[in-house]
């Protein structure tokens, strides 16, 4: 009906590889395009556009979302209702699934798009399929059974979160947010944040040597700690002798009163 709003178009998973072009193919890519029941691809290797006329085979130019354009018999004609955009093969927007494959018009470019759904482990259904979320009318391809429900861990993890296999891991409202931590860091929990965060490392304790240095100190009245060679060495004044600093040598010393 001319009231009816137009279709929504349907998207099958981009292929793989084939959309490298070249200077010399006018924007077409490797993957193809039909035109006027002529299947139109670039050559990238010798830089030049190259067609195949399917007319002349007696067959369709099909745009499929492996292959790309290829020729091949011209699929029953499929769909109807509202919206029913119809390509020159007679395949209508909402399609068929033959030979299982999806089959439908492309009402952006006037193409007939074939989708072989057992080459991707799934099955050609009508109405039943969704993607991105949303309800494909039609044709499409998607997994034999209906997908399980989503799982949710935030009603276990909440905002305090937890440590997993370096990674701190917390909900916001409904929301899962995993954080790596990086170098230097590690997954703590009431550390630097509330909860499981990334902190930082803690710090080595100083070296002794570092601080006290061969001068030393009085560990207390009666002890001597310096450092030599990078280790510290300690002694404890005789009966009559206290540590002192730069009394009687320099710096930390047992030094009579």
């Amino acid at each position: 009906m001319n009231g009816d709003p137009p279709p929504k178009v349907k998207r099958p998973p981009q292929p793989k590889d084939g959309s490298t072009t070249a200077p010399n193919c006018e924007g077409i890519a490797e993957h193809g395009t039909c035109q006027d029941g002529v299947a139109v691809f670039c050559d990238v290797a010798n830089n030049e556009l190259r067609r195949k006329d399917c007319k002349a085979l007696g067959k369709s130019c099909l745009v499929d979302a492996t292959k790309g354009a290829v020729c091949e018999d011209a699929p029953p004609p499929g769909g109807g209702g509202s919206g029913a955009t119809s390509c020159e093969t007679g395949v209508t927007f909402l399609g068929s699934c033959t030979g299982g494959k999806a089959i439908w018009c492309d009402p952006e470019t006037s193409q007939t798009v074939t989708w072989d759904c057992g080459a991707d482990s799934l099955t050609c259904q009508v109405d039943t399929c969704t993607f991105d979320g949303s309800p494909v009318p039609g044709a499409f391809c998607c997994s034999a059974g209906a997908p399980p429900p989503p799982t949710s861990e935030c009603p276990a993890l909440g905002f305090a979160g937890e440590c997993k296999d370096g990674k701190a891991r917390w909900c916001n409202g409904d929301t899962l947010v995993e954080k790596v931590c990086g170098t230097g860091e590690s997954c703590q929990t009431d550390t630097c944040a509330e909860g499981a965060y990334c902190c930082p490392d803690a710090a080595p304790p100083p070296n002794e040597c570092d601080t006290i240095g061969i001068r030393g100190v009085c560990s207390d009245d009666t002890t001597v700690r310096w450092c030599s060679g990078g280790t510290v060495q300690q002694v404890t004044c005789v009966t009559g002798k206290t540590c002192q600093i730069d009394k009687c040598g320099d710096g930390a010393y047992c030094c009579a009163p």
